[in-house]
């Protein structure tokens, strides 16, 4: 009996040091208290019944324990919920920055970080032999003009206007990206090469019937690259897009 008491005694010490070491290590962020207030409350509560406990339990007879353990176990309880509460939190900070640092933040779309993240999974949706991915890249002409006369503000204002009537004219399961200044990539799970053509005109013509402050007009250029066809790398589709877009821009000028 005096062995498994003494065993008890070793587990719940351990159990008391964890807790005030955990308590003493999130209470230097104070960031964290702010944003957590009861949770920290909870978790105060339950490491002061801990010391209320061990010092019952210290000065009293072990027959006479009854009221000590209770201490105890209501304050381990309060500080495993309240420690628990505090990583699932933390768990959701980590993913919110994670999404911040793969969002463009003027337009709110995807970004390079984004594309590599997203192009692995939606490859693992695809049936092998079976199923096709569109990518097109568009380039506006006349961005820098309309950012030179009326400035960056103005021009801001345009990629973003650019981009709600990209999403409108898009699918759920469609992703934009920004990939450079003016430069924007749509990936198109599902759509074969007869289907990116059609896309690619409709697109082009509701980016140029955007209504700009000033009666301006956006001018786009777009080229398109369909895997597998044009190839099984990401890298190497864009770069076939790309080329299929200054052609574009090219054929526009003659």
């Amino acid at each position: 009996m005096k062995i498994i008491n003494t065993n008890i005694d070793f587990v719940f010490h351990v159990v008391f040091l964890a807790v005030v070491l955990i308590w003493f290590y999130y209470a230097v962020k104070l960031k964290s208290i702010e944003q957590n207030s009861i949770v920290w409350s909870m978790h105060l509560l339950g490491v002061l019944l801990l010391i209320v406990g061990a010092v019952l339990n210290f000065f009293n007879e072990t027959h006479e324990r009854c009221f000590s353990e209770a201490f105890i176990s209501a304050g381990i309880l309060m500080s495993i919920i309240a420690v628990r509460h505090l990583i699932v939190q933390q768990m959701k900070l980590t993913q919110n920055l994670q999404r911040e640092t793969a969002t463009d933040y003027l337009t709110g779309v995807g970004n390079r970080r984004y594309l590599d993240e997203i192009w692995p999974a939606i490859l693992n949706t695809a049936v092998p032999g079976n199923t096709s991915i569109a990518v097109l890249l568009l380039d506006l002409d006349n961005f820098k003009v309309l950012n030179d006369r009326y400035g960056h503000t103005y021009g801001d204002r345009v990629l973003s206007l650019m981009v709600k009537a990209l999403r409108l004219s898009l699918r759920d399961s469609d992703h934009i990206v920004r990939y450079g200044g003016d430069e924007f990539i749509l990936i198109l799970p599902g759509v074969n090469r007869n289907k990116a053509g059609e896309i690619k005109a409709r697109v082009i013509g509701v980016i140029e019937q955007v209504q700009l402050p000033g009666s301006e007009k956006i001018q786009v250029s777009c080229g398109a690259a369909v895997y597998p066809e044009d190839g099984r790398d990401l890298k190497r589709l864009i770069e076939i897009a790309d080329q299929r877009m200054y052609r574009h821009k090219s054929d526009k000028k003659q």
